[in-house]
């Protein structure tokens, strides 16, 4: 036999197998819709049931939930740093939890009407199943996810810059946790400043905090002037800032306070190391948040430095910690109403 012919031959036969072992059709492209789509729904979830009910775990299957969490830790040389329940669900519990009758009016303006959303969901669940049990996908099933995706694209887009509009707390409103820390805000919000205050008062300051207030979607507060210091759907956003150019130890940082992490919904990461930002659901006691952020101040005040850091290596640090730890390009992190965008780019 030729030998160059044999071995034109051979390639032919490897590239024929190359491709017939590769995964068919859309499913990667399918893989990467259906990861963004689980993924915002859990973190949905988790932001509404966290400022719905203090004990917002109780509306988790916990029983399907408890069993994958201790089975992935039991392997702790294989491990990852999701912690949350949440994490734990199948697709289905996530659609049941948002179709809760006491927790629809959360979610209802996210999605379709929920007679059509059932149907869309049963679509959804189909071309999950495929794409997790490695079946051959439907010739329109990418088309079917980015349509939906689609549908609710503006729907996450809102659930983000909500989440980030967030105003100042005035100490005319007397609430105690915005009085504990004004003796730590160097820049105060002056609108509504009591007369006779004081003002930014200590040079040799190192940290910062700033105290402000947003709402979700779904609260109707009525026709009361000022919000409640302590109602459901509402959400404390304390930003402590490290001063003249001092950089924070995010690794020590998180470390030490690892504690107290339980009472935030998310601490986030600065993009240059000189921030941090702990949320906080308004129906945790006022008591638990101001010792949470005194923990923090304590912790940061002795993990700062003068050495420049950035994006990259808050990213770095927020991916060796769980869900609940976001870097600065997680869109929770920056996305405001005045950034019209496409959320899934479809």
């Amino acid at each position: 036999m030729n030998k160059r012919f044999a071995m034109k031959d051979f390639d032919s036969i490897k590239k024929i197998y190359e491709e017939s072992s590769q995964a068919p059709g859309d499913t990667l492209a399918l893989y990467n819709r259906l990861w963004q789509l689980e993924t915002w729904l859990r973190e949905m979830v988790y932001v509404e049931l966290r400022t719905f009910e203090k004990d917002w775990e109780n509306y988790l299957p916990r029983a399907k939930g408890e069993y994958p969490r201790s089975k992935d830790k039991r392997l702790t040389h294989m491990a990852t740093a999701q912690e949350s329940l949440l994490a734990y669900l199948t697709f289905s519990d996530l659609w049941n939890i948002i179709l809760n009758d006491k927790l629809w009016d959360c979610f209802s303006l996210y999605f379709p009407p929920k007679d059509i959303l059932k149907g869309k969901i049963e679509e959804m669940s189909q071309i999950r199943h495929r794409v997790a049990h490695f079946r051959m996908p439907h010739q329109d099933d990418l088309r079917r996810t980015e349509l939906f995706l689609r549908d609710i694209d503006q729907a996450l887009w809102k659930f983000c810059t909500s989440y980030n509009k967030a105003f100042p707390v005035p100490l005319s409103e007397n609430n105690p946790l915005v009085t504990r820390f004004s003796r730590v805000d160097q820049f105060p919000f002056l609108e509504l400043y009591p007369a006779g205050a004081a003002g930014p008062r200590s040079s040799n300051a190192v940290l910062s905090v700033t105290i402000e207030r947003s709402i979700r979607p779904w609260v109707n507060l009525g026709t009361l002037n000022r919000p409640p210091v302590s109602e459901a759907g509402m959400i404390y956003h304390v930003l402590i800032f490290a001063l003249d150019q001092r950089t924070m130890k995010y690794k020590e940082i998180l470390q030490f306070t690892k504690e107290v992490h339980k009472n935030c919904i998310h601490i986030i990461l600065g993009s240059l190391g000189e921030s941090l930002t702990l949320t906080f659901p308004s129906i945790l006691p006022i008591e638990i948040i101001g010792e949470t952020v005194e923990e923090f101040l304590r912790i940061t005040h002795s993990a700062l430095w003068r050495f420049k850091s950035d994006e990259v290596e808050a990213v770095k640090v927020a991916a060796e910690w769980p869900e609940y730890v976001l870097p600065p390009t997680n869109p929770l992190a920056f996305l405001c109403s005045d950034m019209p965008c496409s959320f899934f780019g479809v």
